[in-house]
């Protein structure tokens, strides 16, 4: 089972925006509030081209999902790009690191970067 993109962050209106512009941009997408929840939805088969990480989440954090999802071996192609208003990338090993708040255009090429045939970018 495969959607394009999964998006995880605890926002409900970022989750609202994000996935009403990559389905008007073509993409199937799975939008998740809680980290938990998108890695029982992992679980279950599911293994999206692309994944929008929040890090900054209530329960598990995105540096826990990021730990979760490398101990998955099915997941390990899965490009992650980190969508934060943090500083820094605190040593994360992800494909893109983008700066809340985001713009639209630049979180689409990166989205459809990485989620070409084998994610693999330029």
């Amino acid at each position: 089972m495969s959607d394009d993109v999964l998006v995880v962050d605890d926002d409900p209106d970022i989750l609202e925006a994000l996935g009403g512009v990559l389905t008007l941009a073509g993409h199937d997408v799975a939008a998740f509030g809680d980290a938990r929840e998108a890695l029982r939805w992992l679980d279950d088969g599911h293994v999206p081209r692309v994944v929008l990480l929040d890090l900054m989440m209530p329960g598990m954090n995105g540096w826990e999902f990021l730990d979760e999802l490398h101990d998955r071996p099915a997941l390990h192609g899965v490009p992650v790009i980190v969508l934060t208003g943090a500083t820094g990338d605190g040593g994360l090993h992800v494909c893109s690191l983008l700066k809340k708040p985001v713009d639209l255009d630049v979180l689409l090429r990166e989205v459809e970067r990485w989620s070409g045939p084998g994610g693999s970018g330029p």
